[in-house]
């Protein structure tokens, strides 16, 4: 009894250690401003059951105070230019343009753009839901702390012939975050958004079917006309992709200045120069590089020339005209070369087939007698 008695008298003292070490931590804390009492609860985020085409948590309880952060990485190259990048990419999903192909942006339209509190909030997973080529549903999950941080993002650029990877962008994933965005000072509302590092594609390095070899893509320094760290809507990911590092190259140093920025593969050795495409991780990947899969026709994702399938035969006109000419020209060349076919000959033809038949079946009289002598009324 005496050590029971010593256990929750401990217990005890430990409770009332913690309760006011509570509140001495309410008393010198900051008053923090609530943000889901500013917003509508319309505004918030919500997922009906799976039907979203993504999913990020709704929480926000990893905050990010810009300033701070800034600061504390203003010398890692990844984040340079990181405000005005981010106020140009929500600006132009506000007005409902293009952000791929945006133009430079003024300092009086990025400042109509701003964030409430100065913060935006991390999150650790993305879900990813798609269409599998077989027309059912599925998803992915991606984790920038995790090597399943690569997603693949459709691409606008015409179809290279040697390479089947230019239908698709490359991306790995630096962060995934959300900021309730305000616009020349209208209510805060949530805006979802990925932090990027995008991968070029190896257009002298032949990859694809004919090739035999695996599509080849790698990292770029990040420069004035090509930016290497971007932002991407979370609804445009079509999927997470399989990037395989190429091994037998070398990591390099030469897209980063420094090795402890955010964004390098590894504070130690660098990133890796290349890396493969790994179109066979699952069946639906392989029909994406294939391509005209039932489940796939979202995008813009016909076969190339390396695919195997021809696309003559899948060429469709509205001119009736035209498919008769067409549908003529077929039937000329399936009977080039033979006789043409005379009225006697059908005739003859019509004859050996009776010919045939009642010499294996019997005639009709010879049939009908021998079912009235086996069937009795």
């Amino acid at each position: 009894m005496g050590k029971i008695q010593r256990i929750e008298t401990r217990l005890s003292d430990i409770n009332q250690e913690l309760d006011a070490f509570k509140q001495l931590n309410k008393a010198t804390a900051e008053p923090t401003p609530s943000v889901t009492s500013t917003l509508a609860p319309e505004e918030l985020l919500h997922h009906d059951a799976g039907r979203s085409p993504y999913q990020i948590a709704a929480s926000q309880k990893n905050p990010v105070v810009l300033p701070t952060w800034l600061e504390t990485c203003r010398s890692d190259p990844a984040v340079k230019e990181f405000i005005p990048r981010l106020k140009a990419h929500l600006l132009a999903r506000i007005e409902g343009s293009n952000y791929e192909e945006e133009a430079p942006r003024s300092a009086e339209e990025l400042t109509k753009v701003q964030f409430q509190y100065d913060r935006i909030y991390a999150h650790q997973t993305l879900i990813i839901r798609y269409t599998t080529y077989d027309v059912r549903r599925s998803e992915d999950t991606v984790n920038p702390a995790t090597p399943r941080c690569f997603v693949l993002v459709p691409s606008d650029t015409p179809v290279h012939p040697k390479t089947g990877a230019d239908r698709f962008w490359y991306a790995r994933v630096l962060g995934i975050y959300h900021a309730n965005v305000s616009y020349s000072g209208s209510r805060p509302k949530r805006m979802d958004f990925l932090w990027v590092r995008w991968l070029a594609r190896m257009v002298d390095v032949p990859g694809g079917w004919d090739n035999c070899c695996l599509d080849r893509v790698g990292y770029f320094p990040d420069s004035g006309l090509h930016h290497a760290f971007e932002f991407v809507d979370p609804i445009d990911v079509i999927r997470a992709v399989h990037l395989i590092p190429r091994f037998c190259g070398n990591q390099t140093t030469d897209y980063l200045e420094s090795l402890d920025s955010l964004a390098a593969d590894s504070r130690f050795v660098g990133d890796w120069r290349h890396y493969y495409v790994g179109r066979f991780v699952d069946r639906d990947m392989l029909m994406r590089f294939v391509g005209m899969a039932i489940g796939h026709m979202t995008h813009v994702d016909v076969p190339d020339q390396n695919s195997g399938l021809s696309a003559k035969g899948y060429e469709y006109t509205n001119n009736r005209e035209d498919e008769e000419v067409h549908l003529g020209h077929e039937i000329q060349d399936t009977s080039e070369g033979e006789e043409p076919m005379r009225d006697g000959d059908d005739e003859d033809e019509s004859d050996e087939f009776e010919s045939d038949t009642d010499q294996a079946c019997g005639t009709e009289d010879d049939m009908n007698e021998d079912i009235s002598e086996d069937v009795s009324w």
